[in-house]
């Protein structure tokens, strides 16, 4: 269970940095060793691991569920009414 944010706020609990950032903290341009493409996307997962998923990043879902359908629905119309009252668009 997560704190109460005034702890945190008065510094009476510290969150614990992980290691591979605070080394990409020290060192944010030293390029990857060796320097070729497997190096740097096992930087860059090894950094999305340790700073988790993003606040506006939804998971992936296969979610064809009624909800999905109608968010579908609604976009879809939102387009078409928008296409009808801009003139010259198709």
């Amino acid at each position: 269970m997560p704190s109460p944010p005034p702890l945190r706020d008065l510094a009476l609990l510290r969150t614990q940095i992980p290691p591979i950032l605070l080394e990409a903290l020290k060192n944010s341009y030293l390029p990857p060793d060796p320097y070729n493409c497997s190096a740097i996307s096992t930087q860059i997962a090894t950094l999305n691991d340790a700073l988790g998923p993003d606040y506006d990043q939804q998971e992936a879902t296969a979610d064809t569920g009624l909800l999905a359908k109608g968010n579908k629905a609604i976009l879809d119309a939102a387009a078409g009414a928008a296409q009808d009252i801009i003139p010259l668009r198709s």
